[in-house]
C-alpha cells in the first residue's frame, strides 16, 4: 500500500479569524502609507514596486500562516493580478512592474476580501480612484503656485522637523530617513506626514474620516514599516 498522504496543518477557525483581523489592520495602514508616498514623492520605479511587493508577500502571508486552501488561492490570485508570484516571491515572467494605482488596487482588493471574511467595514467603493484624484488635484494646484507667476520652491535637504502644516516637512529623495511632517487636522481621510523613499517616520491616517494625528511610524518604498492608522 502507498504511504498515507500527510495532512497539511490548518490554523483553527477562531485563530484564523484573529489573524485575518490583523491583516485588515495592516492593509489599512499600508494603504495610507502608499497613498502618502505617491502624493509626496510620485510613482514608484519598477525596483521600488518589487520591494513593496516583496514586503507585502512577507507581511500578509506571515500574518496568516497555515491558512485554509481557499484563502491561499485568493491571496495568490490577488498578487498575480499585480504581476507578482507569491510562491516564488518574484515578478511574473514577462510582466511589467505595477504602477501606483495597481499597488493600491491590490491592497484594496485584499481589504475587501478579508473585511468580508471578518465582518469588518470594508473600504468604500471607488476609494482608490477618489484618493488618487485628490492627489492629482493637489498636484495641479501646486503647479499653479502663485498664480503661475513663479515655480514651487525646491524642498530643502536637511534634518526634518517633526511638525509641519499638513505634512509639509523637508525631505531627501536620495538618502531618505528623515521624519515626515505632522498629519493634518483638516478633511476626513487625509494622509499623514511624508516619509522618505528609503525610510523615516511618516504620519497617521485611516480608511475613513477622523482627524489625522502626526507622529505615526512611517515607512518607505524600500523599507517595510507601515503607518499606524486612526482608531475611528
Amino acid at each position: 500500500q502507498p504511504p498515507p498522504v500527510p495532512q497539511q496543518r490548518v490554523t483553527p477557525p477562531h485563530e484564523q479569524m484573529q489573524n485575518e483581523l490583523k491583516v485588515v489592520n495592516w492593509l489599512q495602514g499600508e494603504m495610507n502609507r502608499v497613498l502618502t508616498l505617491i502624493g509626496q514623492l510620485g510613482e514608484p520605479t519598477g525596483a521600488q514596486a518589487a520591494k513593496l511587493l516583496q514586503q507585502y508577500t512577507v507581511s500578509v502571508t506571515g500574518l496568516i500562516p497555515f491558512s485554509p486552501p481557499d484563502v491561499k488561492r485568493e491571496v495568490i490570485a490577488a498578487f498575480n493580478r499585480c504581476n507578482w508570484d507569491v510562491p516564488t516571491r518574484r515578478p511574473v515572467p514577462g510582466s511589467q512592474p505595477p504602477g501606483g494605482k495597481t499597488l493600491c488596487d491590490l491592497i484594496y482588493n485584499l481589504g475587501i476580501y478579508f473585511c468580508g471574511r471578518c465582518g469588518s467595514t470594508p473600504p468604500p467603493p471607488g476609494f482608490v480612484e477618489q484618493k488618487l484624484a485628490q492627489i492629482r488635484a493637489q498636484k495641479a494646484a501646486q503647479q499653479g503656485y502663485g498664480g503661475g507667476s513663479r515655480p514651487m520652491p525646491t524642498p530643502k535637504v536637511g534634518p526634518n522637523p517633526s511638525a509641519g502644516a499638513n505634512g509639509n516637512g523637508r525631505y531627501n529623495n536620495n538618502r531618505g530617513g528623515y521624519r515626515g511632517g505632522r498629519g493634518g487636522r483638516g478633511r476626513p481621510g487625509d494622509g499623514g506626514g511624508r516619509g522618505g523613499y528609503q525610510g523615516g517616520p511618516g504620519g497617521r491616517g485611516g480608511y475613513r474620516g477622523g482627524a489625522n494625528r502626526g507622529g505615526g511610524r512611517g515607512g518607505s518604498y524600500s523599507r517595510g514599516g507601515g503607518n499606524r492608522n486612526n482608531r475611528n
